[in-house]
């Protein structure tokens, strides 16, 4: 299943449904927001290199147990320096692996890869780049190829749809209570 599969009916007019008059498939309201994103530069948008939480790939496991407490989803992982995203991991699959009773599990064959877009595309353009990379974030280059920032898929569905998906916190687990023994009439 493809999250985007409306996107290939809209190349396709006889597979939908759209009224025969119609000029455009998708919502004016949409569309018109979407011409408006031509014109903002993803550089103005990106969350910027000097605040963005990664991770690096010769650090060990146990040494990033600090980021239980991290509100970030998903983390850059990088070799080096942020110039050299290797992809990303998510704290879920950080959680799982600190948890492994296994001490010296091989993190790094978890790594997605990361999709990439250049600081002087518009905001028009990360709705392909989303679509190609299947990440939940895009790394953001400069014209000689270093890192800028990064810009999350959240942030572009708030810019797209104008309002804010904050992550609800989990819920801590309700204690356990037994149920109370069943009595029978005789």
């Amino acid at each position: 299943m493809k999250l985007f599969s409306w996107i290939q009916d809209l190349k396709n007019p006889e597979n939908n449904s759209i009224e025969e008059g119609s000029d455009h498939p998708i919502s004016p309201i949409l569309q018109a927001r979407m011409h408006e994103l031509e014109n903002v530069p993803v550089r103005e948008i990106m969350t910027p290199r000097p605040v963005i939480l990664a991770l690096d790939v010769d650090v060990q496991l146990k040494r990033v147990r600090r980021l239980k407490s991290a509100k970030t989803v998903y983390f850059p992982v990088y070799k080096g320096d942020l110039d050299h995203v290797l992809g990303w991991i998510s704290k879920q699959k950080i959680l799982e692996l600190l948890n492994d009773p296994v001490e010296e599990t091989q993190w790094t064959q978890f790594i997605r890869p990361a999709g990439i877009i250049f600081e002087d595309a518009n905001a028009a353009d990360l709705a392909d780049a989303f679509l190609k990379s299947a990440s939940p974030f895009l790394v953001v280059k400069n014209g000689q190829r270093s890192t800028v920032g990064i810009i999350t898929l959240s942030d572009f569905v708030e810019l797209v749809f104008g309002f804010d998906m904050e992550i609800a916190p989990t819920p801590a687990p309700a204690e356990f209570s037994p149920p109370a023994p069943r009595t029978y009439e005789l």
